[in-house]
C-alpha cells in the first residue's frame, strides 16, 4: 500500500479546547487536536474488531459504569450500570442487558473506545427481549452529534448495520426502559499517522506529498483517490453497494451488478398431501417461510404454476392469513428475482416488502395477483421478502427464485 503524507501550511491554525459536554452524558475530554487545513492527523482506519462481551463475570452480575471490554468504556444513565446475562448473547454467549434487577429503568447506554479515540462504528448485535421493539442510535464526534438512526427494529435477534464513518461515542435510546441485549460492537479504530490514505498501484514502501481537504472527513481527500469528497459513504476501500449506480469504492474494476451465487427456483413440491395445514417455520429448498397464524399455510397440490404444488391460505383455520414472510433457513442475504403468484376469488393485489437486518429496504405496491403468473423484482440484497393483503392473503405461492450472496 502506498502511504502518502499530508503536507500542511506553513502557518497552522490549532483550535484547541475542551470537548464539549452532552446534557445526559458524562463525557470525557478529547485528547487530540485536528488539523486546521481540514484532514485529520488521525485519518488512517484500522482493522476492524468485534468487541464481543464475553467478559469474566458470573449471570446476573451488575456491571458499574465505567466497565471495559475489548478496547470499549460503558456508561449509562444509571451509576449501577447494567446487568450481565451469560446466554443472551449472540449465538447464546454472554452479553449486555437491562432487566431492572435495581430500581429504575436504564433510558440510554453510551459506547466510546477506552482511550476516547474516534473510530469507524460499522455494526452492533442486539436481542430481542419482552420490553422495548425500537430504539435510537446516535453517534457523536467531539460531543456533537454527527449521526443519528431512529426506530431502529430490536424486535428480533440479529446484528444492525450502521456504517458510520467517523465517531468518538455511540448511544443506544429508550423511551422508557433500553430492555435488549448488546453484543457483537463492530468497529475500526483510527490511526495516529499524516496517512491519507492509499493510492491504487503505487508500491507499498512509496511515500509522496499530497496536498488536500478531507471534506467529508472520511479519511481521504481527492487527491488520494477520494472520487466524492461530499460524502462520507464514498472513498477507496468502501464496500460496493450492488445495484445502486453509484461507485462506493471509487474503483471502476468493482462491478455494480450483484456478485450472487447461482439463480435457484425454488418450488413448493414438498412431499405434502392435498389440504394439510403447513406449520410456521416449514422449510422447502433452503427457504423458511412464516405467516402471522401460528398454523401457517394450506398446502394444494394442483394450483401452482403448471399445475403444481403450491403454498395457498383459503382458511381452513379460524382467521385470515395478512401475510406471509420468506427468509433463507440459514437467515444468510440473497437477490430476489421473482416469484410465481396464482390468482384466487380473493385479493387482486398484494404490498411486497424487501428487509435486511430488520430494515425495510425494498417495497413494491399495489402487485396485481389478478392472473395466474411470474412477478420480477430483482431486488439486489435482502435478508426476508414479505407478502402482505389487506384483509386475506388469498393466493397461490410457487417458484421462488433467488441468489445466495456472500456476506
Amino acid at each position: 500500500m502506498r502511504r502518502i503524507l499530508v503536507l500542511l501550511p506553513a502557518v497552522l491554525i490549532l483550535a484547541c479546547a475542551d470537548r464539549p459536554t452532552q446534557p445526559e452524558a458524562n463525557h470525557n475530554p478529547q485528547p487530540a487536536s485536528r488539523s486546521a487545513v481540514g484532514v485529520d492527523d488521525d485519518a488512517v482506519v484500522g482493522t476492524v474488531t468485534t468487541a464481543s462481551f464475553d467478559a469474566g463475570h458470573s449471570h446476573a452480575d451488575i456491571i458499574a459504569d465505567g466497565t471495559t471490554y475489548n478496547g470499549l468504556k460503558f456508561e449509562t444513565d444509571h451509576d449501577w450500570g447494567m446487568y450481565y446475562d451469560s446466554n443472551k448473547g449472540n449465538g447464546g454467549s454472554n452479553c449486555l442487558y437491562d432487566n431492572a434487577v435495581e430500581p429504575g429503568d436504564i433510558l440510554w447506554l453510551s459506547v466510546t473506545k477506552s482511550d476516547f479515540g474516534d473510530f469507524r462504528f460499522d455494526s452492533i448485535w442486539i436481542g430481542a427481549t419482552a420490553g422495548n421493539t425500537s430504539i435510537t442510535a446516535r453517534g457523536y464526534l467531539d460531543g456533537v452529534e454527527v449521526e443519528v438512526s431512529e426506530d431502529v427494529d430490536v424486535s428480533f435477534d440479529g446484528s444492525h448495520t450502521f456504517d458510520w464513518s467517523r465517531v468518538d461515542e455511540v448511544r443506544f435510546e429508550a423511551e422508557t426502559d433500553l430492555f435488549s441485549c448488546f453484543d457483537d460492537f463492530t468497529y475500526a479504530s483510527y490511526g495516529s499517522t499524516d496517512v491519507v490514505g492509499p493510492v491504487e498501484g503505487a508500491d507499498a514502501d512509496v511515500t509522496a506529498p499530497i496536498v488536500g481537504v478531507d471534506t467529508d472527513l472520511d479519511g481521504f481527500t481527492i487527491e488520494a483517490g477520494d472520487c466524492d469528497d461530499s460524502s462520507p459513504e464514498i472513498h477507496p476501500g468502501k464496500t460496493e453497494i450492488l445495484r445502486n449506480g453509484i461507485d462506493d469504492d471509487c474503483d471502476a474494476s468493482t462491478a455494480d451488478v450483484a456478485a450472487a451465487g447461482t439463480l435457484i427456483t425454488a418450488s413448493f413440491d414438498a412431499g405434502h398431501s392435498h389440504a394439510d395445514i403447513i406449520a410456521d417455520g416449514t422449510t422447502y429448498n433452503g427457504l423458511k417461510f412464516e405467516t402471522d397464524h401460528d398454523w401457517g399455510m394450506y398446502y394444494d397440490s394442483n394450483k401452482g404454476n403448471g399445475g403444481s404444488k403450491c403454498l395457498y391460505d383459503n382458511a381452513v383455520d379460524p382467521g385470515d392469513v395478512l401475510w406471509l414472510s420468506i427468509t433463507k433457513t440459514d437467515f444468510g442475504d440473497f437477490r430476489f428475482d421473482s416469484i410465481w403468484i396464482g390468482a384466487t376469488a380473493g385479493n387482486t393485489s398484494l404490498m411486497v416488502r424487501g428487509y435486511l437486518d430488520g430494515v425495510e429496504v425494498e417495497t413494491s405496491e399495489d402487485v396485481d395477483v389478478s392472473f395466474d403468473g411470474s412477478h420480477t423484482f430483482d431486488w439486489s440484497r435482502v435478508d426476508e421478502v414479505r407478502f402482505e393483503a389487506e384483509t386475506d392473503l388469498f393466493s397461490c405461492f410457487d417458484d421462488f427464485t433467488y441468489a445466495s450472496l456472500e456476506p
